[in-house]
């Protein structure tokens, strides 16, 4: 029975057969079915359940779901009553029969089958769903119990190497006994799975067609900018509301604002442990401080910092140039001496501190540091590092602002 929105292949009525087959033939060698289905009922106990075939003929009336006991192709059971009494019903399984074997009802067709899995499909709040792919020869099967209204597929069976009728039928069944349950089938999806990769065909990235393309982007280019020139007259507030909004170089800007406050909070945290390590060494000429660190290391170490003190200026100085400077008249500045020289800096203390870890390794250290400033000191180099790149991606979107307007998309 057909409505809009299920076909019912059997009611709730004893000893019912009903099934539904396409009769054109299926002519792809790889392909995937996706149904959802309903199996309700009122007993504890439901019979017999639903089938899915691919065969090599439309389906005939008979008595394994509601067709005929031989056949040849491939069978998915959706069995829901529990011949053999072993207690593993409702259950699915895959039988693929060469149209010589008989499915077996007495052992719940067990000994033929490719494999399956004991799930419960029947009286579950949403539609119950099945996947079924077969690709290179290999079947799989997928379900779906209907806990929960977004379908989660878990894998039920695999078999590889399995032989099927080429081309075939697709076909629904389901049939009733001594106990009934309503067998609903909401949707069937079929597709056709490829085995042959896709290869662009390179002729329509030819001149002729990128020079077309690129003519009509001009065209609408010119047209879209005169639009919001039009625009822009006849609503001057939404001109000033638009120019409020943060722009892709101002955010940029913004965060490397920050990145700065947190780096010169750092740089704080250092200049004290190194006041430390002045405070802590012994008279000049001893040779080695109260912490195990030489007279040169500690020079070398305050040399190197407020080397990076004065690279970080610098870095705070261009900061605020390119915050000043209109964003339509913005040149990109060639910062790449400025980076590779906060590079530099960074990489010039770091080992320099690794100097002084060596030197002073096996000693202990007579001034520890606090927690935050042990914390301060590796947040710094990640700080640092990230201000790096800020600086390469800002100067990025400065050189290419223009030249991203006039992007092409194919």
């Amino acid at each position: 029975v057909a409505s809009a929105d299920q076909v019912r292949l059997t009611p709730s009525i004893r000893s019912k057969r009903g099934a539904l087959s396409n009769n054109v033939q299926f002519n792809s060698q790889s392909w995937e079915v996706e149904m959802a289905f309903r199996v309700n009922g009122n007993g504890r106990v439901g019979a017999d359940g639903l089938a899915m075939w691919f065969r090599d003929a439309p389906l005939e009336s008979g008595s394994v779901f509601g067709v005929t006991a031989s056949w040849k192709g491939l069978g998915i059971f959706f069995d829901t009553f529990d011949n053999d009494g072993l207690g593993n019903n409702p259950y699915i399984m895959a039988m693929v029969n060469d149209g010589n074997q008989a499915y077996d009802h007495s052992t719940d067709g067990s000994t033929q089958q490719l494999g399956g899995c004991q799930r419960d499909f029947r009286n579950r709040p949403y539609p119950t769903r099945a996947k079924v792919s077969y690709f290179n020869k290999e079947l799989t099967v997928w379900f779906d119990n209907g806990n929960v209204p977004t379908p989660t597929y878990d894998l039920c069976m695999q078999a590889k190497d399995v032989e099927l009728p080429q081309p075939g039928f697709f076909g629904l069944s389901s049939a009733t006994g001594g106990l009934a349950d309503d067998h609903d089938v909401l949707s069937f999806l079929t597709t056709s799975i490829s085995n042959v990769p896709f290869k662009a065909d390179a002729s329509q990235y030819d001149e002729a067609n990128v020079a077309k393309y690129q003519q009509s982007y001009d065209e609408y280019t010119k047209k879209l900018e005169e639009e919001k020139e039009r625009f822009a007259k006849d609503h001057p507030e939404k001109g000033a509301a638009a120019e409020s909004l943060e722009t892709l170089p101002e955010r940029y800007i913004r965060k490397a604002y920050e990145g700065q406050e947190k780096m010169r909070e750092s740089l704080v945290g250092m200049a004290r442990r190194i006041e430390e390590l002045h405070r802590v060494h012994q008279a000049p000429g001893q040779g080695i401080s109260g912490d195990g660190l030489s007279d040169a290391v500690v020079q070398r170490l305050s040399a190197q910092f407020a080397q990076l003190v004065h690279k970080q200026t610098q870095a705070e100085t261009i900061l605020e140039q390119l915050r000043i400077q209109p964003s339509d008249q913005a040149q990109a500045p060639n910062l790449s001496p400025q980076i590779a020289e906060l590079n530099a800096a960074v990489s010039g203390l770091l080992g320099q501190m690794q100097e002084a870890k060596t030197a002073s390794a096996g000693q202990a250290s007579t001034t520890p540091c606090e927690p935050a400033e042990c914390a301060s000191t590796t947040m710094f180099f990640g700080l640092a590092l990230l201000q790096v790149v800020l600086f390469g991606l800002f100067v990025l979107i400065i050189k290419h602002q223009q030249a991203a307007a006039a992007k092409k998309f194919f």
